[in-house]
């Protein structure tokens, strides 16, 4: 007797997976101004008041490419969203774009500081589907040129 399985169905059972994991930053948030990305503790790492910032991790967004087609830009994109947290206030990330479930890549997602998020230390963290990530700890600058 042969078993035959069918791509068809092996694919939303493995997408299904995917999707009911927790989100989970493992890199950031990283000042997207800086030549090298710098993270948290370099140099020139702060996060200025509305500049572009990026976070790296795993299971951070639906699987494919999202780039923000127009503006103005949304704080959710597909089921993903980040908030950053200052002084017990929070505040959305605008969503610029998600890159998730490439091979050999870490899921990557790319949003703008709202302009009136306090300076200060706080955390950011990245909800995707209903589930949210543990907290990473950002520092908000203001933003100045060296």
């Amino acid at each position: 007797m042969k078993c035959i399985v069918s791509i068809g169905f092996l694919v939303p059972l493995f997408l299904g997976v995917a999707a009911g994991q927790q989100p989970v930053i493992n890199d950031g948030p990283l000042n997207a101004a800086s030549v090298n990305f710098s993270r948290p503790g370099e140099p020139n790492s702060n996060i200025a008041q509305g500049s572009m910032l990026i976070v790296k991790g795993q299971n951070l967004g639906t699987c494919g490419v999202s780039v923000a087609s127009s503006f103005p830009l949304k704080t959710t994109m597909g089921s993903t969203s980040m908030k950053i947290t200052m002084a017990g206030n929070t505040y959305n990330v605008l969503m610029y774009y998600v890159v998730a479930c490439q091979p050999n890549f870490p899921d990557q997602l790319a949003g703008v500081v709202p302009s009136n998020t306090p300076i200060g230390n706080g955390t950011i963290t990245v909800t995707n589907a209903n589930r949210t990530s543990a907290a990473a700890p950002i520092t908000q600058r203001r933003f100045g040129i060296l």
